[in-house]
């Protein structure tokens, strides 16, 4: 039987009986709500963790150290090859 089912048979039963069907009712929405804000949570800190290591990766950029020590390796080579 569904809750609301619960909670008509408690109106038609009388006063005292709503009040424990309207708390099954509260509670199972409460249930999916915190489940619902759990999964959310965790699916949100995988992703951060996703940029951060994608972030944290070493990745060679035209302006970063290693390109200019290769240009410079080049740039010696060609001088010392030429006559003078």
């Amino acid at each position: 039987m569904c809750v609301f089912g619960f909670a008509a048979l408690a109106a038609r039963a009388g006063a005292e009986h709503i009040r424990p069907a309207l708390q099954r009712l509260y509670m199972t929405r409460a249930t999916a709500y915190r489940d619902a804000l759990k999964s959310f949570v965790e699916g949100y800190q995988e992703g951060i963790a996703e940029v951060l290591a994608e972030k944290k990766k070493p990745t060679e950029h035209p302006g970063s150290t290693e390109a200019k020590v290769k240009v410079t390796e080049r740039h010696n080579v060609h001088t010392s090859n030429s006559k003078p």
